[in-house]
């Protein structure tokens, strides 16, 4: 198993999830889609650097782990590239996070002791698709969630083997997992996505949320990160100002256009400090 990997490793306890009353309409979307309300197994969420796809991921996952309706989860990112240990780090957060599949996971490692070993498409169809057909669940449950985030760090071909094996007939069809894929719109996922049946997937683009709701949301942003910065600062309680807060939103839109979220240019100098105001831009 890839330690690092699953959304609450050790590694990964300080990484965000969305700020509250951020990202509101998307969230409720993924709630809907996940609680089956939506017949499509697949979530695509995708988007460029900066556009907080792994953020969101992350909060799902904690979402659902916290509703015991999260099967695992595994986070690639630049040091998380390799899938080597991909099928079996799944395999292993479903034994701990649903223990009606534990004994079948078992008796499967115990039939074949050298899974590690095999393909992962062999590894795929023994460790996951086997026992979750197996799997009993009361028709009042809902389907538990697999998140796959920034797919894109990997290399071509195992990007193509991974999408091979989430978007199987087989797994798709037995309505037990529910799979929600955070990811840049690189060629090759984009194909192997819109490919599909679209009764298997819907997908969201995060630049085609309204201009408004971007503009909420970092506003929200900007309230939180400056109150810390205030308060480490001792500054006037009245400060930054509904105005500096406004242009800071509009500079935004700039840096938006890059793909990058706002930048708060202060740094923690000690007292090499600018006047208040100019830390802000």
């Amino acid at each position: 198993m890839d330690q690092d990997a699953p959304f609450n490793s050790h590694r990964r306890q300080h990484e965000p999830t969305c700020l509250p009353g951020t990202r509101v309409d998307l969230l409720q979307d993924i709630d809907n889609w996940a609680d089956g309300e939506d017949p499509q197994p697949i979530f695509w969420l995708h988007g460029l650097v900066g556009t907080g796809k792994s953020t969101i991921a992350r909060t799902v996952a904690r979402r659902y782990f916290d509703q015991n309706q999260l099967g695992a989860s595994f986070f690639f990112s630049q040091s998380t590239k390799t899938v080597e240990n991909f099928v079996t780090s799944i395999a292993f957060q479903l034994a701990e996070n649903v223990p009606a599949l534990r004994p079948h996971i078992a008796d499967t490692i115990s039939q074949y002791g050298d899974i590690a070993t095999m393909s992962l498409r062999d590894q795929w169809r023994i460790l996951i698709l086997d026992p979750l057909s197996k799997l009993q669940l009361n028709s009042q449950h809902a389907p538990f969630i697999l998140i796959v985030d920034a797919l894109d760090e990997c290399e071509d071909s195992d990007i193509q083997t991974i999408l091979d094996m989430l978007t199987k007939d087989r797994l798709l069809t037995l309505n037990k997992l529910r799979i929600f894929i955070a990811s840049r719109p690189q060629i090759l996922i984009q194909y192997g996505i819109s490919h599909l049946d679209s009764s298997y997937y819907t997908s969201f683009d995060l630049h085609r949320i309204p201009r408004s709701i971007v503009d909420y949301d970092i506003t929200i942003f900007l309230e939180h990160s400056l109150k810390g910065m205030k308060e480490d600062y001792s500054l006037d309680s009245r400060w930054p100002g509904e105005e500096n807060i406004k242009s800071m939103v509009q500079k935004s839109q700039a840096y938006l256009s890059g793909l990058q979220l706002p930048a708060i240019s202060c740094a923690k100098e000690g007292s090499n400090l600018q006047s208040k105001d100019s830390m802000l831009f």
